[in-house]
């Protein structure tokens, strides 16, 4: 569905804006455009396309307030607070006012023109771009909360932050025939030289072990690595149940080891599964009830507080091994499966945010290569609970 419109449009134009709607403005909005948009495209263009395009204000205040996706192109300038609590969609303009950013925890923001105070204040997560021939945004913005780098960097970050930088200049160009768009893309060499992108001070030292390393203790790590551990094998396990009660595939997406396999993942797999299942027995067999089979099933459904505790002093056991290097690599690749399970459990899929996608294989890229140098958690994990269910059985057998 395409929407045109003309003049004014007054407060809130395109708010809660969907995909499959493209809404396209010639003139001025007031303030919230776009606001809790997720999905779809927007474009503002000026009436006065002959007369200084990109010098006009054509937004007013915290456009894209709350949106979850979709995009906004803008042939002129905005008010303050452009993106502000923005968490994934796209947008390029050609300029902005105080706080651009603001609060900001995902997506993808490229500013052409001027910008005020406060550059990305409280900002965590998602990319800005800013052309800056001047060079004073690295001053000028929020510095507790982001840090600034220029596009220009012999990286694989900042290669990949210029490539989607160029396909989201390339799509503002299409929707706004923007001059200015136009005249950066076609003398990249030059232009490249001016433009820098901002990350969140807050995904540099969550997503890499480094800073991990630096600013936490060993406690703390070990604390935070066992219970997620914990409660992750926790939960697969109920997914087995589950996909056992609706004669689905099963754990591990149906996959079992093939014959003579020996120490595979999937083998480590199942053996970290029969460990935290002995465990949740043994807890079952100590209620003194008589079917101990449903008291374990229930104890992982439920997520028992006992059994996790039980099952992350275990891991926290087996991480005695690791060195406090292995165990801020393997903090740093946690909390990036988090980050990217939280995109997978989202209700929005309209998001062109390309530069998240660049954060995300990077730090992926990076953790995986030092996770080589340590033995895999799987791995640890299995060798310990092969040993626990083996005494078990032992016991038995006396």
């Amino acid at each position: 569905m395409v929407i045109h419109s003309h003049n004014s449009a007054g407060q809130s134009f395109a708010a809660f804006h969907n995909t499959g709607m493209r809404s396209i403005h010639t003139g001025t909005c007031n303030d919230g455009v776009g606001k809790g948009c997720s999905g779809g495209v927007i474009v503002v263009n000026d009436p006065n396309s002959q007369q200084k395009i990109g010098e006009n204000v054509l937004v007013g205040n915290f456009a894209l307030f709350g949106a979850t996706g979709g995009q906004l192109y803008v042939a002129g300038q905005a008010g303050d607070r452009f993106g502000v609590r923005n968490s994934g969609a796209v947008a390029v303009v050609e300029g902005v006012g105080d706080f651009c950013c603001e609060y900001m925890t995902n997506g993808t923001v490229i500013n052409l023109g001027s910008y005020g105070k406060g550059f990305g204040n409280g900002m965590s997560g998602g990319a800005a771009f800013q052309y800056d021939p001047e060079q004073q945004l690295a001053e000028r913005c929020s510095r507790d909360s982001v840090e600034v780098f220029a596009i220009t960097e012999d990286t694989r970050l900042a290669n990949a932050y210029e490539h989607a930088l160029k396909l989201h200049l390339q799509a503002h160009t299409e929707q706004t025939g923007s001059p200015l768009a136009a005249q950066l893309l076609s003398n990249w060499a030059e232009s490249r030289q001016h433009f820098v992108y901002v990350v969140p001070r807050s995904l540099l030292q969550y997503h890499r072990s480094e800073p991990i390393f630096n600013a936490m203790s060993r406690k703390a790590m070990l604390e935070e690595l066992s219970s997620a551990h914990a409660l992750m094998h926790c939960r697969r396990l109920q997914q087995g149940y589950a996909e056992a009660g609706d004669n689905r595939v099963g754990m591990f997406e149906g996959q079992v080891p093939d014959y003579g396999d020996c120490d595979s993942d999937l083998i480590c797999q199942f053996v970290v599964a029969a460990g935290i299942l002995r465990r949740a027995l043994e807890l079952a067999e100590k209620s003194g009830k008589a079917d101990t089979d449903l008291v374990s099933r229930r104890l992982i459904e439920l997520e028992d507080k006992k059994l996790l505790d039980l099952v992350a002093k275990d891991i926290q056991g087996i991480f005695a091994d690791y060195c406090d290097q292995a165990l801020s690599v393997l903090l740093a690749d946690k909390r990036l499966s988090d980050y990217k399970n939280s995109f997978r459990l989202r209700e929005v899929w309209d998001i062109q945010a390309l530069s998240t996608t660049a954060w995300i294989i990077e730090c992926d890229t990076v953790n995986r290569e030092l996770l080589k140098e340590y033995t895999p958690l799987s791995q640890a994990m299995a060798t310990y609970y092969a040993a626990t269910i083996t005494e078990a059985l032992r016991q038995q057998v006396a």
